[in-house]
């Protein structure tokens, strides 16, 4: 099963690759040579998603990258922020407006809320970039 190959594959380079470290790092000057490398490694039209709650700027900054060497990106962003105190309003609105950015742009941005199914956002998503 090709399916089950692939699975496999993209398994073991997340498992053994040291492109893909089990901690984050600890500044932002990997993520130009994380991309460097990853475009090395695939050819420009490679889709790439990205998995982020989009609550800070260094997503975009990587996305910025990807893109330059041609890579179209979507994010699926699962949406951590609640309403409940005035901070945490800010960082709702924060991330509100960097979805928006990434949207004109022209990255497809999918912003998964907390009570929903992934596969009716992403269906949300289709229709919105099918207009």
């Amino acid at each position: 099963d090709a399916g089950l190959d692939h699975r496999t594959r993209v398994e073991r380079a997340l498992a053994t690759d040291d492109a893909f470290p089990p901690t984050p790092p600890e500044e932002d000057s990997s993520y130009p040579r994380w991309a460097r490398e990853f475009h090395r490694r695939f050819p420009a039209e490679s889709q790439v998603i990205l998995l982020s709650p989009l609550c800070s700027q260094r997503s975009r900054f990587l996305v910025r990258q990807l893109r330059g060497y041609g890579h179209p990106v979507t994010i699926i962003s699962p949406d951590p922020t609640t309403d409940r105190t005035v901070g945490q309003r800010l960082a709702r609105l924060e991330r509100r407006l960097l979805i928006e950015a990434l949207r004109e742009t022209g990255v497809r941005v999918i912003d998964w809320g907390p009570e929903e199914e992934l596969g009716v956002a992403i269906g949300r998503g289709d229709a919105r970039w099918s207009q």
